[in-house]
Parts: C-alpha cells; structure tokens; sequence
C-alpha cells in the first residue's frame, strides 16, 4: 500500500504542517541536472539561422517552449521519486493539471497553460484610442521619442536622464488576431522540434507511461507557440507602421513578443536596446537567463560597468547560454532608483530586534521555476516555518514581507510567527536588519539602504567568482544545506 504524501501546498493548515516537517517527501532541486537539462534543450539549435523565418520564429519562443519542457521534466522527475518510494501524491487536479494528465489515463483535456485570454471589447477600444494617440505624438514631436515595452527602473531612469519621452507600445495588449492557416514549412519546422525534443525526453530513464503522456503535453506545447509565433511574425508589419517607427526600440525583461518585435527592428535596420532588471544578475551565473534577455539585442545596460563586464565574460567562458550573442554591446546607465534610496534611508537603531524577512513566492505548477533558482514549494516552506519559529524563540519581532506575485498570495501559513505582515514598500527604514532567501528586486533595493541584509544561500544559484567579494562586503551570507530529511537548514 502506498503512503499519502502531501505534494499541494494548498493542502497544508495548521493542523497538518507538522506532517510535512516529519515527512517531506519530495525530491530537492539539482542545479547541476537542470543546467545538463539545459544544454540538451538548447543543443538542437546550434546550427539554425537565427535570421531566417523559421530561426526568429524559433529563437523568439526558445524559452517558453523550454520552459513548457522543464515544468514536464520537473513533473517526471518527482512522479519517478514518488514511484521509487511507492508513494501516492496528494494534490488538487485544478493546481496540477498536467501532474494529473500524466497520471490519470481518462484525463483527454490538456490544460494550455501557454495560451492567453482574449481581451476584452473594452480593451480593444482603448488600444485603437491609444495607438491613434501614439501616432499623433509621433507626428508632432519625432526627435525626443524611443519605442519600449516592459519598462523597469533602470529603463525609466535612462529615459528621465536623457530627456526622452518614452512610447510604450505594450505589446501584449495589441490586436494579434487568432492563428490562421500555417504554411507547409511552418508545419515541417514544428515537426522536427516535436521529434527532437520527444528524443531529449525519451532519454531520461522514467516511466514510460508517464513519458508517454507527458510527450502529449510537450507536443501540443510546441504547436502552439511556433504557430503562434508564425502568426504574429506575419502581423508585424500590420502592428508596427514603420511610418511611425523609432530608431531605437528598448525594453526590459523583453517577453517573447519583445524579443519577436526586437528582431523587426533589427530587420528594418533599427536598433534594439534592453536594460537589465532587479540587479541580481550582476551576482549570480543564471546559466539560461540569456535566451531570456539577448536574441535580437544590440544594445544591453546594466546597473553598473562591472556587472556589464562581468556578463560579458560569462557569454565568452559559456557560464551562460550563448546562442550568437557576442556582438552585443554591455554597458551601464545610471540607477536612479537605488541612488533615491540611499537618500532616503537611515541608519538602523541596532538596539531594537526589528527585523523584515522577504518572503519569495510559491510557484505551483504554473509558475515552475529551474531548480537552479528555486526548491520546491513544499521544501520551502518547511524551511520558512522552521526559520520564522526560530526567529520568534529567539525573541526578534518579526515583520513577513509577502512577495506580491505568485500562487496562494493571500494565505498566511505563518501568522503565528510574525508580528506584522505587510504587502506594500517597507519604507527601508525602522528595523534592524532585511533577512533574504532568494535574491530579486526587492533585495537589490535593500542594498541601497543602511540597513544590514543577511542572505540565506541555499545553494542552488551560482555565484559570478568576479563579483563574489562585492556581494560578500555587503551582505552576511549564511549558507543552507539540506540534512538527511531534505530540510534546509
């Protein structure tokens, strides 16, 4: 008989979390796994032509089909866990769709996690209104303007410096119409990265069953996001008139219709400019943020000279994915942002045992992360249970921070640890210290204070060596490791 093992976080009260400090049974994260998982992944397109239809298409949604891939891969990896351990998952169908797919052989429907919700009548008349807007700004004032999409701090700091009037075109919210007929070589192309990443997965040695359907999952995965990559290439020259087109066109964190749009720029001999987010890259390797940040970029600003260094010697020593991105020009822009928070903060009173602790979030199935950035969900937090009454025996009154995105945002499983729980700016200001277990924005923030940061490194991101030290002086680092019941501690 096999032994009920709580695998939801949804599941988890009060009265049950005991159960999963006793019994955690999950399968931790293997950065080293994830990043072999990685190469594999991005092998079959070392000889594509990344200018060509097909190559933009492909590049364009490289990571969402990789993505789609790694949630599957992650799935396997832990089903096969289960297995070996003759356990039995406990879990709502509705929060692990495709868990359930691979397991129950009646399930016919595949939830289309890729797949976005039309917009709304309303939504569609206020972007007509303000494309309309957009062009009319455009005609009467041509030399101050650059195009952008997700904008981010540094962006915006760069566009206030340089007195620019920014025009975001939010992308994602243009009328990208439904998929229409895919032409016979658009179909071909499907078919080989169907069958070429069918063979990745057929090499881990899981179920078979369960292989099986999966591959369903990763098949219609991959349909999806090359057609409608197809689609939106071909309604490019409809969404962007290059009547009204900038020189330059800049961005966060692109999306895959930044980097789609990015390689329109570039084909219509335009300039494509991206600007760094949250600041933890100039800290950590992140072997596959790459696909993420570079295709079709010519221009890259970091938070500082030393991190744009630093990222260019990662793409030339191939600590990061490098898919024919070394033309890319790395430089910094000031951070206007930090620099207003270091103004703003004050010098912490040590006497008080005020503390923030920065919560990450809970991803799910959904928002699955690699296993190079995150631990499980249930492995998390086990750990934050574990850290906060630890915190509370040791008398520190304890603020939660709540991360803002995420699944379960509103469920406090901690209550009875903290003192406060807050969900807006912590003002950087009346406490004593800032405790984080992963590194995001709002820990890149922190840093611009006063105010004392302790860092838990779980060990599953790997530190840039050149930028170790500058990490270090800032921050006390305490390293975690999991003991023989896969608690960090």
């Amino acid at each position: 008989m096999k032994t009920k093992a709580i695998f939801d976080i949804s599941l988890i009260n009060e009265g049950n979390i005991g159960e999963i400090n006793n019994n955690l049974y999950i399968l931790g994260s293997d950065p080293i796994a994830q990043n072999i998982f990685y190469d594999k992944s991005i092998e079959i397109m070392k000889d594509i032509n990344f200018s060509s239809k097909s190559g933009i298409i492909l590049l364009s949604k490289l990571n969402e089909i990789i993505y789609d891939f790694n949630r599957l891969y992650l799935i396997l990896r832990q089903l096969d866990y289960f297995e070996r351990n003759n356990l039995e998952p406990l879990y709502k169908s509705e929060h692990y769709p495709h868990m359930h797919y691979i397991l129950d052989d009646s399930v016919e429907y595949i939830h289309p996690y890729w797949v976005r919700k039309d917009l709304t009548i309303s939504t569609k008349i206020k972007i007509y209104a303000r494309n309309l807007i957009n062009r009319s700004i455009i005609s009467t004032n041509k030399k101050n303007i650059i195009d952008g999409y997700m904008k981010n701090p540094l962006l915006l700091s760069y566009v206030d410096e340089n007195n620019k009037y920014l025009l975001d075109h939010r992308l994602h919210e243009q009328p990208w119409r439904k998929l229409k007929n895919i032409p016979p070589e658009i179909e071909d192309t499907i078919k080989e990265i169907q069958q070429k990443y069918k063979n990745i997965l057929y090499q881990y040695d899981f179920n078979k069953r369960n292989l099986a359907r999966a591959n369903k999952i990763l098949q219609s995965s991959i349909d999806y996001h090359i057609k409608k990559a197809n689609n939106d290439y071909n309604l490019l020259p409809h969404i962007l008139d290059k009547k009204y087109m900038q020189d330059t066109f800049i961005s966060g964190t692109p999306k895959y219709l930044g980097r789609l749009v990015g390689s329109y720029y570039q084909k219509m001999s335009k300039s494509v400019w991206r600007f760094a987010h949250g600041g933890d890259r100039a800290f950590f390797n992140d072997y596959n943020f790459s696909i993420v940040e570079f295709p079709y970029c010519n221009k890259y600003f970091c938070h500082s000279s030393i991190e744009a260094s630093n990222i260019k010697k990662r793409l030339a020593e191939k600590r990061i994915i490098n898919l024919g991105f070394d033309d890319i020009e790395f430089t910094s822009t000031t951070n206007k942002r930090s620099i207003n928070i270091y103004n703003k903060s004050i010098k912490p009173d040590q006497n008080k045992k005020n503390i923030v602790y920065f919560c990450g979030t809970y991803i799910g199935e959904k928002l699955t992360r690699p296993m190079s950035e995150r631990c499980p969900d249930l492995q998390y937090i086990e750990w934050q249970s574990w850290l906060l009454s630890t915190l509370k025996q040791l008398n520190y009154n304890v603020i939660i921070k709540r991360h803002p995105k995420g699944i379960l945002t509103e469920t406090m499983f901690y209550e009875k640890y903290s003192d406060e729980v807050i969900y807006g700016d912590t003002g950087y200001s009346s406490v004593s210290c800032y405790l984080f277990d992963f590194f995001g924005t709002a820990m890149f923030d922190a840093m611009a204070t006063k105010t004392g940061i302790i860092y838990f490194d779980m060990g599953l991101r790997e530190f840039d060596e050149n930028s170790k030290k500058d990490f270090y002086s800032r921050c006390a680092v305490v390293k975690c490791s999991l003991n023989n019941r896969s608690e960090e501690r």
